[in-house]
């Protein structure tokens, strides 16, 4: 049996017919193959699959239950599915069905972000095309997050298919109109403090929107997982500053986006519509301020000419939007806040004053750079 095998990952094609006269053979082959990779995470290839009985379904469960582990089965077929669908094998194993292929040649680009661009297919569709070194699964996640978060009542765009654009994975979606806050920024360059107030006022609107446990990821439990990743790469003492500098954050159960930033949200008429919703969750308000702060201020300190690259605009211009989007977004807050909007730095301070803030997004933006930084360097 013909098997690749790629670092973590093998893969075992599967052949065209699995019945009762060879599914004993090719279980006893498989399993010969991942005895030899135990460690290995195992992908079933089903291309070639065209039959499957009730002998062979057999065969791959009692491989499933060996080893105890998720095993994916892609490519798979029409057939192939309706027969895993219809004996519950599709809860078993993770199955994906062939990804379909889409040409955007000659098509409309209407946005370009970090992610990936967006291209106008037809007159009510769009395709954002993301980065080549973007996985399948990558893709896939957004598009679910996408899908739950309109069910929560986030405005983000209806999207339905996944699609492979040359190198690249795709997301079909329901065609939008207006531009991105920053192109629009870039074509009005008199209204920044008037959509900086209106990018607030939205924000605010988002953060007040309240997500169950378990609908979306946990933010927080997401640092959580970083600092884990980290223990032992850096000294103990930054370990335990950066883990209390988490737990510190107060427990909210509001949604936040996750890399919220003027290119991920559109102006849609009156309205804003959020995109790029791969990192969304649920969590303390400060993890969105953080990203937005990081990428209209904190990486300009870091990187001199991030704004002008990434956005098009100029340092100056996003620190006016900033100035204006955080004293729109604290304003009304009053002398007291409530819990949901709690952090602290010590027992005594309460964050409510923008210097103050801004103090605490600073600590934030440093603490996901260097946990980023971190598990980047221990690839």
């Amino acid at each position: 049996m013909d098997y690749n095998k790629e670092e973590n990952k093998l893969e075992i094609i599967l052949p065209e017919v699995i019945n009762g006269n060879n599914a004993g053979q090719v279980q006893d082959e498989i399993m010969k193959i991942v005895d030899q990779n135990p460690d290995s995470e195992l992908e079933f290839e089903c291309a070639k699959l065209k039959y499957l009985s009730s002998a062979g379904l057999r065969a791959l469960l009692t491989v499933k239950k060996k080893r105890n582990k998720e095993i994916t089965l892609k490519n798979v077929g029409s057939e192939i599915n309706k027969i895993l669908e219809m004996t519950g094998f599709d809860n078993i194993f993770t199955v994906r069905v062939p990804v379909p292929a889409c040409d955007i040649t000659g098509c409309e680009k209407i946005y370009s972000g970090i992610n990936g661009s967006m291209y106008r297919k037809r007159t009510d569709v769009m395709v954002k095309v993301y980065r080549e070194d973007m996985s399948l699964q990558d893709v896939e996640q957004e598009l679910d997050m996408t899908k739950k978060s309109l069910a929560l009542g986030i405005p983000t765009l209806i999207t339905f298919l996944i699609v492979r654009c040359g190198d690249s994975y795709g997301i079909m979606s329901e065609e939008i109109h207006g531009d991105s806050v920053t192109e629009f920024i870039r074509k009005n360059p008199d209204r920044v403090e008037e959509t900086a107030v209106k990018f607030a006022r939205f924000t605010k609107r988002l953060h007040s929107t309240e997500i169950l446990p378990g609908a979306l990821p946990d933010i927080k439990k997401r640092y959580k997982g970083w600092l884990d990743r980290m223990k032992g790469k850096i000294n103990s003492a930054r370990w335990e500053q950066l883990s209390n500098l988490v737990e510190s954050m107060a427990d909210c159960d509001t949604f936040i986006h996750g890399d919220l930033n003027p290119d991920n949200v559109f102006i849609d008429g009156d309205e804003l519509m959020l995109m790029d919703m791969g990192s969304c969750g649920y969590g303390h308000p400060v993890f969105d301020l953080q990203a937005l702060y990081a990428s209209l201020v904190g990486i300009e300190i870091d990187d001199p000419g991030y704004c002008e690259r990434t956005f098009g605009l100029d340092a100056v211009v996003c620190r006016r939007f900033w100035r204006a989007f955080i004293h729109e977004y604290i304003n009304d807050l009053g002398e007291t806040i409530d819990d949901r909007m709690v952090a602290k730095i010590d027992d005594k301070a309460v964050l409510i004053k923008e210097t103050k803030l801004n103090q605490l997004l600073t600590q934030y933006y440093i603490l996901k750079k260097e946990l980023l930084n971190n598990m980047a360097g221990g690839k």
